[in-house]
């Protein structure tokens, strides 16, 4: 009877490990690496931002993103709001995330809000990413869709991101957001 009992065990054991292996956790994503990443490549932005790059600032987007007809205006607000030497970013967590599979793509997103603070102002930033998009963009290019800038005062006044996730590209005040039916 002890042989049957250490044979189902060991039968049990190793379905779970193997389903831990290879089971639903392994489509989620590593989101203390992409938040690394994405420090990195939001530092590089404001960077761009702040010498006003605008070409090399396009190829970190998404073509939703760049095919609104006004990332200009998204563009513009960010030259005026960045201000300042980026001092410190930090990734907010969770990170929300999102996989979905149609013929022949795998599509796996990521949004998350950064806390940014440079030597003259405290902003919050929302991006909303990719993280793969098999057909065009290779896992780890993180190619943004939504991206959105407040300083801590535009907050405090009661501006919020509850609006971002109904259009692609860069928020600026006035920021036109299709209605919820």
């Amino acid at each position: 009877m002890k042989s049957y009992l250490k044979k189902f065990i060991s039968g049990v054991v190793a379905m779970l490990t193997l389903f831990n292996l290879f089971g639903c956790s392994s489509n989620q994503i590593d989101q203390e690496k992409i938040a690394a990443d994405m420090e990195i490549i939001l530092t590089q932005i404001f960077d761009l931002i702040k010498n006003g790059d605008k070409e090399t600032f396009k190829t970190y987007f998404a073509d939703e993103a760049l095919n609104v007809s006004d990332f200009e205006d998204g563009w513009n607000f960010l030259l005026t709001q960045y201000k300042g030497d980026l001092l410190n970013i930090d990734c907010k967590f969770p990170m929300g995330e999102g996989t979905r599979f149609v013929p022949g793509e795998r599509i796996q997103t990521a949004f998350t809000t950064f806390n940014i603070i440079t030597n003259e102002n405290k902003y919050v930033a929302y991006i909303d990413f990719y993280t793969q998009y098999s057909s065009k963009y290779p896992e780890g290019s993180y190619k943004i869709r939504i991206f959105k800038l407040l300083t801590k005062h535009m907050l405090d006044d009661g501006e919020n991101f509850h609006d971002c996730s109904l259009r692609y590209g860069i928020y600026y005040p006035g920021w036109p957001v299709p209605e919820v039916n």
